[in-house]
């Protein structure tokens, strides 16, 4: 079973046209001048795919968050995101992610951007 979720996870980091269920982990650390400030593991459980025309692609993933402070224990939390992706040219692509952690006090975050291809 191991080798067949690690087969699934290689396959969807080296092949972008990958769609369908996949398992995410992510880890996110921060450093202020020198100081090292800690680190959010995700372990997220996911859907892709794409809409019909091609050229729209989404996702949606969620799951256990690992939140670890720099000298002070870990807590664990929700956590998920949603985004998408649409082909605005040939060599354009606009996308977006909208995120929510859980804690006493949610927190919440946008990511939005452009993708511009310079070399085909």
């Amino acid at each position: 079973m191991l080798k067949k979720l690690l087969a699934v996870a290689a396959a969807s980091a080296i092949s972008p046209a990958f769609a369908g269920i996949y398992f995410n982990v992510e880890n996110n650390g921060s450093i202020k001048a020198s100081n090292w400030l800690g680190s959010n593991t995700d372990f997220h459980v996911g859907y892709e795919g794409q809409v019909s025309n091609g050229t729209t692609s989404y996702y949606i993933q969620g799951g256990l968050n690992v939140d670890s402070p720099d000298s002070m224990s870990s807590k664990r939390n929700f956590s998920a995101k949603a985004g998408g992706s649409v082909k605005a040219s040939d060599n354009i692509d606009v996308y977006g992610e909208l995120s929510i952690l859980t804690d006493r006090v949610n927190s919440y975050g946008t990511k939005v951007g452009l993708k511009i291809g310079l070399w085909k």
